[in-house]
């Protein structure tokens, strides 16, 4: 698990979230499962809104340069 983001305000408030929505008797695996989920899809979004400003700068570059 990739704990980069793990710090980060938006993972911490989304977790807290998650955690105030289950129930007493839910099972920890599921518990789990659902964090490690909620989890790889914020680090997913992450590496694809980087991957996205990289392509906007190159293309912002290409425009500055050629008129």
């Amino acid at each position: 698990m990739n704990t980069r983001y793990l710090n980060n305000p938006d993972v911490i408030f989304g977790m807290i979230q998650l955690c105030k929505g289950w129930k007493d008797t839910t099972p920890f695996f599921s518990k789990l499962h659902k964090v490690v989920k909620f989890y790889k899809f914020f680090c997913i979004k992450k590496v694809e809104e980087k991957e996205m400003h990289k392509r906007l700068e190159v293309v912002y570059e290409m425009l500055q340069n050629d008129p």
